[in-house]
């Protein structure tokens, strides 16, 4: 079922037929040939028990991916169920459709339909982390 649809995009859970579209997005974001089976391999073979990956089309064709590793993490008040973010990626040529935005939103609609208490994420560069705040994250630690 499709989360997001606008006259030409529409953003959408990936499933194991996209494979060939996930391995190319990410080859392309990170710019190195990751083998296709290691890329599937860490996400987890898209088990929906432990990742959700959201691809974003534009035309039918791949122009995005977004995923959050489900994760339990012991706390003080006990056990939380919470979402890992990563692998946000548009291509450029497809970043003023505001996929980033859209992806963000529907993640976090997501994540209080799923029951998670917590979505968190890491960032090395700044404007990054400014936009996710902007979005309604708040900075827990800033590391040199």
């Amino acid at each position: 079922m499709p989360l997001v649809t606008g006259a030409s995009l529409r953003i959408r859970t990936a499933s194991l037929a996209d494979e060939q579209a996930i391995v190319a997005l990410l080859r392309e974001r990170d710019q190195r040939e990751h083998p296709a089976a290691a890329i599937m391999s860490y996400l987890a073979g898209l088990d929906p028990s432990q990742i959700c990956v959201w691809l974003a089309e534009r035309e039918g064709e791949p122009v995005g991916i977004n995923a959050i590793y489900l994760r339990t993490l012991d706390t003080l008040d006990g056990l939380a169920r919470v979402g890992y973010w990563a692998h946000l990626y548009v291509q450029p040529a497809a970043r003023k459709l505001m996929i980033y935005p859209r992806f963000v939103l529907d993640m976090m609609a997501w994540g209080r339909r799923e029951g998670l208490q917590l979505i968190y994420t890491g960032s090395r560069q700044q404007h990054v982390a400014a936009a996710h705040m902007r979005m309604g994250f708040e900075n827990v630690v800033t590391l040199p």
